[in-house]
């Protein structure tokens, strides 16, 4: 109702302003009132900094709990990201080097541990382009 009443006697112009400020604010409020409710409920298992970070990152994001597997889980990751990179640059800079390459994660490994990429062997296979819908 107090909307209503600031519209009396505008013309349709200033009207329209007055409307889109007050659906702008109310998205805004619920926006916030939304984000705050995710940031209340978010649990940080990571805890990036703190002693053992690492361990709870590859066990959180990738499902990778000892040690051993790991490591072993490291070289696997360290390839496919170098494979990625390269292939980004190879697409932009001379098109396409494989159809079929995609990154098998949904997350990348920490900087640190991008060690040893020298010994990286990338060979891709060009494969066919997919038709829609396949």
């Amino acid at each position: 109702m107090e909307l209503h009443n600031q519209l009396q006697g505008l013309d349709e112009g200033e009207k329209l302003v007055k409307i889109e400020a007050a659906v702008k604010a109310q998205m805004k409020r619920m926006s916030d009132t939304k984000n705050d409710e995710l940031v209340a409920r978010y649990v940080d298992r990571v805890e990036l900094g703190k002693d053992g970070y690492k361990q709870r990152y590859y066990s959180d994001k990738f499902f990778v709990h000892t040690p051993e597997d790991q490591l072993a889980f490291q070289d696997r990751i360290r390839q496919s990201y170098i494979e990625g990179l390269q292939w980004v640059l190879s697409y932009y800079y001379h098109g396409c080097e494989s159809w079929e390459w995609y990154y098998p994660f949904h997350y990348a490994p920490f900087a640190a541990d991008l060690v040893k990429c020298d010994k990286v062997k990338i060979n891709f296979v060009m494969g066919k382009p997919l038709r829609p819908f396949e």
